[in-house]
């Protein structure tokens, strides 16, 4: 799904900039957030403790991916947000009158 947000990005169309967001953020709230709570949960800590905070991050040494996919999420929806913003910019902004 994260490559599908990607190539939606990449393409370019004001849709795409809201589907790769949707989609990034998906990622990101299934992987690092829910993730986190469920560390939490599992390990027996409170959510907001730095001992939960240590679990979780230390389970990612075990499996890079969890961590690969968490940036790339990120990284997707800072793009998507910015494009997304800049588009939405020029179309507020300066108006194509068919000229």
């Amino acid at each position: 799904m994260l490559l599908f947000a990607a190539v939606v990005l990449w393409l370019g169309k004001l849709p795409g900039h809201f589907i790769a967001l949707i989609v990034a953020v998906m990622i990101f709230y299934e992987a690092g957030v829910l993730g986190y709570l469920g560390t939490a949960q599992a390990f027996g800590f409170s959510r907001f403790s730095y001992a939960a905070i240590r679990a979780f991050f230390g389970h990612w040494a075990s499996h890079p991916e969890y961590a690969l996919n968490v940036l790339l999420a990120l990284s997707v929806a800072a793009c998507a947000l910015f494009l997304l913003s800049k588009d939405l910019y020029r179309r507020i902004h300066f108006h194509n009158d068919g000229i």
